[in-house]
């Protein structure tokens, strides 16, 4: 409080809602009992890179095979990322601006806020899912949060506000990823946390962001809503020198000043919800609701934590249906993990490929032991996520096929997802299910190198799948002739 003052802790809850599955996350731990805290983000792998070249791992077969870099760290290496927004990854300036690594681990906003919960409830007792992912948005986590931090989960975290544009598409996102985790059997509380960048996230130099989008979604969700934007933006425009320690020359990133007053922001916010435990919480109140002639019961006191019945942009007594089921997701990478994405039937057309990952060839095991060689952080958990996709750089490609499934109680539709980029000579490729044909084009003009997703199969009733993907040929390529498939998702 002395630090930043009463007015920036109020100005940083944009929303705070009535806080009721936050408080049940906290007494849950007041009990004893072991929490689970996610964060879902752009970018959140303990992972040291450096932007800037052109160098990339490469692929034979479906058998990851890296290319070992010369004369830099050799777990890491340079490679080229554009416009790329990693705030809870740490990405900053050193050296040049967008660097991975360039924030300690500990001091990233999310591990100031676990330290604090650790704090409080002791080490054994709170455990986090790290589940950001490096060019991704809430596009990409409406369909795979399950492949990242599960569905048993006590508390998500998310950061997308940078990531996400100011659009239709990220607020239909964004309320379709709300929906699915408060409907969760667990009964998570989510806790929107945004940071906020100079330019948005198609570069445009302008301030509006995914967190504009997210913040009447938050009102209608009761998810409470922390941003730093409005208590430093006003003083940033009176005093543009605060730019270079809050932005250190990266006007995509906060430096880290901002982690720390991110993350300060949603320890004050927790650690009032905390008091208001203490003091008897939601119970109390519900126990006085309609006996206390002082507090005659409103009604909306007994749908507190529910999540409403309709979408925001439905009538408000619809009798739309929407899906139970959380989505399925499958993800191109390292062999063995958990989400790996399998073909059914292979093609010699289509590999593994690294883009991200360019370390010497070790097994994972020996990685996180000599993690120390490069960084005094330690590697959380393998990347098992980031950068990697079967692609196919050959026209009129073999095709290869992917089992999925449609579960019982989902909106029956199958999307893939996939890299969309003007750069690595990315074109067309057809997808067929059930007899549904999409023809999906990774090349646009954007200067963004991004996940997208895309519905290729809609209606579909519950059962087993094949999903088959072709390179089209090149007399009906315009651009590039190869394809990325980052996903294969179901909801």
């Amino acid at each position: 409080m002395k630090e930043y003052g009463r007015h920036s802790i109020k100005l940083s809850r944009a929303h705070e809602g009535s806080g009721f599955r936050v408080q049940k996350v906290l007494e849950k731990a007041r009990r004893g009992e072991k929490i689970k805290v996610a964060v879902l983000g752009g970018s959140g792998e303990c992972f040291g890179m450096v932007v800037g070249s052109s160098r990339e791992g490469v692929a034979g077969g479906l058998g990851v095979r890296q290319v070992p870099p010369a004369g830099v760290c050799p777990l890491t290496d340079e490679l080229c990322l554009t416009q790329i927004f990693s705030v809870s990854e740490g990405h900053g300036f050193k050296e040049r601006p967008n660097v991975y690594g360039a924030i300690a681990h500990d001091q990233l906003w999310h591990q100031l806020v676990m330290q604090e919960l650790t704090r409080q409830f002791g080490p054994e007792a709170v455990e986090f899912l790290n589940g950001a992912k490096a060019a991704t948005d809430s596009a990409y986590f409406e369909w795979c949060y399950p492949a990242h931090i599960g569905t048993d989960v006590d508390l998500v975290m998310i950061e997308l506000a940078v990531n996400d544009d100011f659009s239709t598409a990220a607020f239909d996102s964004t309320e379709a990823l709300f929906r699915s985790l408060l409907a969760l059997p667990a009964q998570p509380a989510i806790l929107l946390v945004d940071a906020f960048a100079l330019v948005t996230g198609r570069g445009k130099p302008m301030q509006l962001n995914g967190g504009d989008a997210h913040a009447h979604l938050a009102v209608r969700y009761d998810v409470p809503h922390i941003s730093i934007r409005a208590a430093a933006l006003t003083a940033m425009m009176a005093d543009p020198d605060l730019a270079g320690p809050w932005f250190n020359h990266d006007a995509r990133h906060i430096a880290a000043p901002f982690h720390r007053f991110l993350g300060d922001m949603v320890k004050a916010y927790l650690q009032k919800e905390l008091c208001e435990v203490d003091a008897g919480g939601w119970d109390r109140e519900r126990q006085r609701w309609g006996a206390d002639a002082d507090h005659p019961g409103w009604p909306g006191m007994q749908t507190l934590g529910q999540m409403p019945k309709n979408a925001i942009t439905e009538p408000w007594n619809s009798a739309a249906k929407h899906a139970v089921a959380p989505p399925t997701c499958r993800l191109a990478g390292p062999k063995n993990s958990k989400a790996e994405l399998k073909p059914s039937k292979p093609s010699a057309d289509w590999e593994l490929y690294s883009w991200r990952v360019s370390h010497s060839p070790l097994d994972w095991d020996t990685l996180l032991f000599r993690q120390s060689w490069c960084s005094p952080r330690l590697l959380s958990r393998p990347p098992q996520y980031s950068k990697y996709y079967i692609q196919t750089t050959k026209p009129n490609s073999a095709p290869i096929s992917f089992a999925v499934e449609v579960r019982e109680g989902s909106r029956g539709e199958v999307a893939l997802g996939y890299l969309r980029s003007r750069e690595y000579g990315l074109g067309k490729a057809r997808c067929t299910v059930a007899g549904q044909s999409t023809v999906v084009d990774g090349f646009w003009t954007s200067s963004t190198n991004v996940a997208q997703t895309v519905v290729i199969a809609s209606k579909l009733k519950p059962g087993a799948y094949e999903v088959e993907c072709q390179a089209l040929p090149e007399n009906e390529q315009k651009d590039g002739v190869g394809f990325r498939i980052m996903s294969l998702m179901s909801v």
